[in-house]
């Protein structure tokens, strides 16, 4: 099976934002709650479910 570009810069999307999420994480474990915080627990999800749409999304066939 053939992966697109978009496969790929899916991946690299979803697994940035799964850092930025378990950074979020591991301030929330150590109890350090701040701004920083919060934008890192958001902007990880939402950076996780871009590259998730991009990596489950079928690859489209050109048209012959």
């Amino acid at each position: 099976m053939a992966r697109t570009p978009v496969f790929y810069f899916g991946t690299v999307i979803f697994f940035v934002g799964l850092l930025l999420f378990a950074a979020g994480i591991s301030e929330v474990i150590g109890e350090v709650y701040s701004v920083i915080m919060v934008v890192e627990l958001i902007s990880g999800f939402i950076l996780m479910l871009v590259g998730f749409r991009a990596t489950s999304r079928p690859a489209k066939r050109e048209a012959s």
